[in-house]
C-alpha cells in the first residue's frame, strides 16, 4: 500500500502543479492590464533578444514535455510489473492502478501542452503584429507580418507599402524612431577611412567610395513567378550603397544597378531583420518573427523629372500678418532626398533658409529642418535656445521667429552635373558637404525646379541655382498665438460600425499643425493580432471666415492614418492622439477638448475615449 500511495502522490503532485499554473495564472483580461514591457529588465539582466513572455511560455512547454516523459515511463513500468506478476493478484492490481493513474496524468499533460502551444502562438502573433486576415502585399504572397512596427519602431519608409509606379533608379529609405548602430546595417570597403554612412571621395575623378549593405540585416529582392522557388539568399540585390542622416535614424539604401526591367513592372520585397541594433547595441526587432517587411512595385521608367513645390506654410502669397511663434513648412510634389533637406542651421545646413530680411540682407534664423509627411514635407522649427519665447500649456518649450519682421523662406536648387543639357541630375558632393547635395533634390537626385519667387517660373526643367531656387516671404507681428487646437471632425466617427475596410481614418484639426509632432500617434487594434501599420499623411484644408484661427491662418490640417493593407473585418480599431501633438504655434493638443461630447471637460478628465471624458487614456484590450 505504501508504494501505491507514493506513486499516487507523484502523479497528483504533477497534475496539481500543471493545473495550478493554468487555473491560477493571470486571466487574459487581467494580464492585458499588466505592463508586460520588460525591455529594461531584459537589458539589465543581459538576457537574449527574445521576448521574455515567449521565453517563459517555452519553459513551461519544456516542463510539460518532461512530465510527459515521466508519465510514459510510468506506463512502461506498470506494464513491466503486470508482465512479471506471475499471476499474483496483488501485483496485477498494483500494475493496473499505476497504468490508470499514468494514463490519466498523460491525458492531462497532453491537454496542457496543447493549451500552452496555443498560448505561445497567440503571444507570437500579438507581439509581431501578424494580420490574421492573411492579406498579402505586392509580390509577397504573405500576410501583413510585423506591420504594427510601422509607427512604433519604424517611423516611415520609402517606397510605401504596396506602392506602385516606383522608378527603377529609386532608393529604399527607412526612418527609425530611435538612433541605430550603423555597423549593424553596413560595412566599409577596404581602404575607406570616412565614418560609416559617409561617402569618401575617390580622388582624381574616380567615383566616390560608399559603405555597403549587410544583407543579413537588410534584404531586397525581386518577387516574380520565375523566382518564386529560388531561395531568398540567391536572389538578393547585394550591391547596395548605404548613407544615413547625422541623427542615425534615417538610412538610404541605393542599389548600384537599376532595379526591375524596361519591359514590365517588377514586384520587390524588403525585409529588415533582427540583425539591426539600436545605438545601445540591442536588437531592434524581437519575438518569434523578428523582422519587418513590405512589398512595392517598380515600373519600367527611369525618373528624370525634377521635383517642384506644391504648397507651403504660411500659405504662398498670404496677405495676413502671422504670429511670431510659428513653424514653417514646404511641401513638394514627390518625396525628396532626406539628407539634402534635413539639418541644423547652427551646424552649417544651408540648403534651405528661413531668415529675417533687413536692408536687403537675409539673416538666417537658427533652428532645425526636418523631413516628414512621407518625405514630401520639410518643416522648420526655430528651436535654438536663442529663439526660446516661453512654454506652452503642456510645459513644452515654444520658439519664436523675429517679431514685426519680413521673413523670407528659400529652398535652393542643387548644382547640376551637366548644366544647360536639360538633364536634372545633381552633383553629389562627398568631401565638401556632409549633406551630399548642395540643394533640394528628389529621391533619385534630380535637382529642384523651383521657379524663383513663389514658384511663378516653374517650367518642368531644372536650371540649377540660382534660376531654379524657390522662395517666398511673409510678415510677422509681435503677437503670439496661444490658442490650443481641437478636433473638428473624425472619419469614421466615434463607435462607427460597418466601416469600409479600405478607409483610412482621418482627423480634421481646427488649426494648422506641427507635422513632426505626430510621432506618438497610434492606431491600436483589438484583438492585437489584427494590428496594421500606417504612414502619416497630412493635407491642408482652407479656412473659412469664422473658423478658429482665421485671423492668422489661411488653412488647417487633416491628418490621416494611411494603412498599407485592408483593416480586418472582425476587429475594433482605436486611433490614439496624445497631447504631445502641437499646432504650428507650439500649442499642445488637449485630447478631451473637441467639438463633441468631450468639449470643455474638467482638467481632472483630460482624455476623450469614445466620446466620453476620461481621467486616463483609452485602454485597448
Amino acid at each position: 500500500m505504501s508504494r501505491v500511495f507514493s506513486h499516487k502522490r507523484i502523479g497528483l503532485a504533477a497534475t496539481f502543479l500543471v493545473a495550478g499554473f493554468l487555473i491560477f495564472g493571470p486571466a487574459p483580461d487581467v494580464a492585458a492590464q499588466i505592463n508586460t514591457d520588460l525591455t529594461e529588465f531584459q537589458d539589465a539582466a543581459q538576457l537574449g533578444g527574445g521576448d521574455i513572455r515567449i521565453i517563459i511560455a517555452n519553459i513551461v512547454s519544456v516542463v510539460l514535455g518532461f512530465l510527459g516523459i515521466i508519465a510514459v515511463l510510468l506506463v512502461l513500468y506498470g506494464g513491466f510489473v503486470w508482465m512479471t506478476a506471475g499471476g499474483n493478484e496483488d501485483r496485477i492490481g498494483f500494475a493496473k492502478r499505476v497504468l490508470i493513474n499514468a494514463g490519466i496524468g498523460l491525458l492531462i499533460i497532453m491537454s496542457a501542452l496543447a493549451i500552452t502551444q496555443f498560448v505561445i502562438n497567440q503571444f507570437q502573433d500579438a507581439i509581431n503584429g501578424v494580420d490574421g486576415s492573411g492579406s498579402g502585399g505586392i509580390g509577397s504572397g504573405k500576410g501583413f507580418k510585423s506591420s504594427s512596427m510601422l509607427g512604433t519602431i519604424v517611423e516611415s519608409h520609402y517606397p510605401d507599402r504596396n506602392e506602385k509606379n516606383i522608378p527603377r533608379n529609386a532608393p529604399v529609405i527607412v526612418t527609425f524612431k530611435v538612433p541605430i548602430d550603423p555597423a549593424s546595417l553596413m560595412t566599409s570597403p577596404d581602404g575607406k577611412t570616412t565614418p560609416l554612412g559617409t561617402p569618401q571621395d575617390g580622388g582624381e575623378g574616380a567615383p566616390a567610395v560608399y559603405d555597403k549593405v549587410k544583407t543579413s540585416a537588410f534584404e531586397l529582392y525581386a518577387e516574380t513567378e520565375d523566382t518564386a522557388d529560388i531561395p531568398v539568399e540567391e536572389k538578393l540585390v547585394s550591391d547596395i550603397n548605404v548613407t544615413m542622416t547625422p541623427d542615425k535614424k534615417t538610412f538610404i539604401f541605393e542599389p548600384v544597378d537599376l532595379l526591375g526591367s524596361s519591359l514590365e513592372n517588377t514586384d520587390y520585397q524588403v525585409r529588415l531583420t533582427n540583425e539591426i541594433k539600436n545605438a545601445n547595441g540591442k536588437a531592434l526587432f524581437t519575438g518569434a518573427n523578428p523582422d519587418y517587411e513590405w512589398g512595392y512595385q517598380v515600373s519600367t521608367i527611369i525618373d528624370v523629372t525634377p521635383p517642384q513645390v506644391v504648397s507651403a506654410f504660411p500659405k504662398i502669397g498670404t496677405t495676413k500678418t502671422l504670429p511670431r511663434n510659428i513653424g514653417v513648412t514646404i511641401t513638394f510634389n514627390e518625396p525628396v532626398f532626406p539628407t539634402a533637406v534635413s539639418g541644423k542651421v547652427e551646424d552649417g545646413f544651408a540648403n534651405l533658409i528661413v531668415g529675417k530680411v533687413e536692408d536687403k540682407v537675409v539673416t538666417p534664423v537658427l533652428g532645425t529642418f526636418r523631413v516628414t509627411n512621407g518625405y514630401k514635407t520639410v518643416e522648420f522649427q526655430a528651436d535654438h535656445e536663442s529663439n526660446f519665447c516661453g512654454k506652452n500649456a503642456c510645459g513644452v518649450n515654444a520658439y519664436c521667429l523675429p517679431g514685426s519682421a519680413n521673413i523670407q523662406v528659400l529652398a535652393k536648387a542643387a548644382d547640376l552635373k551637366n548644366p544647360g543639357s536639360g538633364d536634372p541630375a545633381a552633383v553629389y558632393h562627398t568631401l565638401s558637404s556632409p549633406l551630399g547635395y548642395h540643394g533640394v533634390v528628389d529621391m533619385v537626385g534630380n535637382s529642384l525646379d523651383g521657379g524663383g519667387f513663389e514658384g511663378l517660373k516653374k517650367d518642368g526643367e531644372a536650371q540649377g541655382p540660382t534660376e531654379d531656387n524657390f522662395f517666398f516671404a511673409f510678415e510677422t507681428s509681435d503677437k503670439k498665438d496661444l490658442e490650443a487646437p481641437h478636433i473638428r471632425a473624425l472619419s469614421p466617427n466615434v463607435l462607427a460600425t460597418g466601416v469600409d475596410l479600405k478607409q483610412h481614418p482621418a482627423v480634421e484639426f481646427s488649426k494648422p499643425m506641427m507635422l513632426s509632432s505626430f510621432g506618438n500617434t497610434m492606431l491600436y487594434a483589438a484583438p492585437a493580432n489584427f494590428g496594421v501599420g500606417f504612414s502619416k499623411r497630412f493635407t491642408p484644408i482652407p479656412l473659412e471666415e469664422g473658423d478658429d484661427g482665421f485671423e492668422f491662418y489661411d488653412e488647417r490640417t487633416e491628418f490621416v492614418f494611411h494603412h498599407g493593407t485592408a483593416l480586418a473585418e472582425d476587429a475594433e480599431y482605436t486611433p490614439h492622439l496624445p497631447s504631445t501633438i502641437t499646432d504650428i504655434a507650439y500649442n499642445c493638443f488637449y485630447p478631451a477638448q473637441d467639438t463633441g461630447s468631450c468639449k470643455n471637460t474638467s482638467p481632472a478628465k483630460p482624455f476623450c475615449c469614445n466620446g466620453s471624458p476620461s481621467a486616463t487614456a483609452c485602454i485597448v484590450e
